[in-house]
């Protein structure tokens, strides 16, 4: 069984035109799945927690872009039992680059389907011990983390970002 998790609004909308055109696909392979759409109530991380929770092999067929991989990836609670394929609907689709997936929704499904390509990706972790917001201030003194499966950044790239996502432009 494959458990299909698609954001709706994902990539304005792209996610789920993706997945209607995979429906039809996985219905043609009389393919076993399930599926399950974020929500704002019930989301991404929600719904990975739940099916990885369980100490039992879970197969997850995600279609979104790197953050939504990247939101899975941090909610995973048995990494050892959990398999994740991914249909890149995203907008720059680095991790699929990444990894040669092919940017055909035919292929990328014969290629889930056949278990032709089986990977051991590594995963980075960040932990920060001291929290600030963008004005230096002390947030938290608390120790967290945070998974990576793309790129991590601190510093002048960080801030960058953190910039770039805050524009209006």
């Amino acid at each position: 069984m494959i458990h299909v998790i698609v954001n709706p609004a994902g990539a304005g909308g792209k996610t789920m035109k993706t997945w209607l055109k995979a429906e039809e696909i996985l219905h043609e392979k009389n393919a076993a799945y399930d599926v399950h759409f974020s929500s704002l109530k019930h989301n991404i991380n929600d719904i990975v927690h739940e099916l990885t929770v369980k100490g039992e092999d879970v197969n997850i067929l995600l279609f979104g872009g790197d953050g939504t991989m990247n939101l899975a990836v941090n909610a995973i609670a048995d990494f050892e039992h959990t398999q994740i394929a991914f249909i890149p609907c995203g907008s720059g689709n680095d991790l699929a680059k990444a990894l040669n997936i092919p940017s055909n929704l035919n292929q990328c499904l014969d290629t889930v389907l056949k278990c032709q390509t089986r990977r051991v990706l590594d995963v980075g972790e960040v932990i920060c011990h001291t929290l600030y917001d963008s004005d230096g201030k002390q947030i938290s003194d608390a120790d967290t983390s945070r998974f990576f499966n793309i790129s991590s950044g601190i510093g002048f790239d960080a801030a960058v970002c953190q910039r770039s996502d805050a524009s209006s432009l």
